[in-house]
């Protein structure tokens, strides 16, 4: 009985997380070079993941 509610709890724990969905909703990078050579990098990326948005 015992090793029944181990993988109840597991199968529970499982379920949730192969329904997650994440999606990279938007993608911008900017690169800026420099005089000296120097790499000015940003990038802004929305994702959507585990319904929760998440983006800055």
């Amino acid at each position: 009985m015992e090793r029944l509610h181990v993988v109840f709890i597991l199968l529970l724990w499982a379920v949730p997380v192969t329904l997650a969905e994440e999606r990279i909703l938007s993608f911008h990078s900017e690169i800026i070079v420099e005089k000296n050579g120097d790499l000015l990098v940003t990038e802004i990326i929305k994702v959507f993941s585990l319904s929760l948005w998440l983006s800055d």
